[in-house]
């Protein structure tokens, strides 16, 4: 959640702070007191788009948990109001994530074959992330050692968005200089692939391998 500054204030009522969702920008939280007691209240807000945002759910009575909640339609660090959100640590760390990335990394197949790699102009393969997120792969042209040279040959390059949970596809298409780099019967690579999480930070993972014809 992120803090938000202090809404409104009158005679009776005071917000003392308000929370947007990071799960889902669309839902604020504001919370606050109201009458001579101090009484607490929560009311969820939800953004229609159009600028304006709609009151959904009020309440004044502990847990101060929205109904709504119960079915998914409220983000879950939204809820319970004055207490610990209820969000699961469900995400991957950084360390399962570079693990995964680090194996896809390989290519493998018949289609890891420099003949086919020319053929269809670059490789394919599909997987599912352990999360949603953003994936850029790059091949580089690394004659000798592990390390990518500052200068090295950018040989392929793909990229794709996972957005919906499910196995997509990534395509990494051969540049001018990976062609010419492939005319001979083998060529070693090193493969940088950095994947960025929604809402976490980037991981990068790097390997070397060799394409045989």
């Amino acid at each position: 959640m992120s803090k938000a500054r202090v809404h409104f204030r009158t005679q009776n009522v005071r917000a003392d702070f308000s929370l947007l969702s990071r799960r889902d920008p669309r839902w604020a939280l504001v919370d606050g007191t109201a009458t001579r007691r101090n009484r607490l209240w929560a009311a969820w807000l939800h953004d229609n788009g159009n600028g304006k945002w709609e009151l959904r759910y009020f309440d004044t009575t502990a847990p101060f948990q929205p109904q709504s909640s119960r079915n998914g339609r409220v983000p879950c660090d939204l809820y319970p109001a004055f207490s610990e959100a209820l969000c699961p640590p469900s995400h991957p760390t950084a360390g399962q994530i570079r693990s995964q990335l680090f194996k896809q990394l390989l290519p493998s197949g018949d289609a890891a074959m420099i003949a086919l790699l020319l053929k269809n102009d670059g490789y394919s393969f599909s997987l599912k992330p352990l999360v949603n997120g953003s994936l850029v792969i790059a091949w580089y042209l690394v004659p000798k050692g592990n390390a990518i040279p500052p200068k090295a040959k950018l040989i392929a390059r793909g990229s794709a968005n996972f957005f919906s949970g499910r196995r997509g596809k990534i395509t990494l298409r051969l540049t001018a200089a990976g062609r010419r780099a492939m005319r001979g019967a083998s060529v070693r690579l090193a493969a940088s692939g950095t994947f960025t999480p929604i809402l976490y930070a980037a991981v990068v993972a790097t390997r070397t391998f060799t394409l045989m014809r």
